[in-house]
């Protein structure tokens, strides 16, 4: 008998939540990020120089949003996504602008295909907040 309470302990503690709730603000904040960074993104092909007042702006609101969900409990996988966007070394958004910098300007087909990247990297993000469970 006492095997049973220890099985049933082990299959209610494995059906406990191992993923945040869904959070209104984590998705306002990836969503408007998402938007901010795109539309940063279709200004490569103007001189980096240009625009650092933006590129400042908007890498700031972006890592606000990872702080955000940061500070989430069991969010490891929104926050591994965040981690792709926020790669300075990858093709990421992150990474988009480290090229941008060293080139100065970026040539628009260029410019557009990595737009088409970025944007799917932003919605593994804004997915992965959607399909939580809305109920606390």
């Amino acid at each position: 008998m006492r095997w049973l309470a220890i099985v049933s302990i082990l299959v209610l503690a494995g059906c406990a939540t191992v993923v945040s709730p869904y959070d209104q603000t984590s998705f306002q904040q990836v969503t408007s990020c998402k938007a901010e960074a795109l539309t940063l993104v279709e200004k490569a092909t103007t001189p980096y120089s240009d625009n650092t007042e933006e590129i400042g702006s908007v890498s700031l609101d972006l890592l606000r949003a990872y702080e955000y969900d940061a500070g989430r409990k069991k969010n490891a996988f929104t926050l591994a996504q965040w981690d792709i966007v926020l790669n300075q070394s990858g093709d990421s958004f992150a990474g988009f602008l480290v090229l941008w910098k060293k080139r100065g300007s970026l040539p628009l087909a260029f410019v557009m295909a990595k737009r088409a990247q970025i944007s799917v990297g932003f919605n593994q993000i804004i997915d992965a907040e959607f399909g939580k469970n809305r109920e606390p």
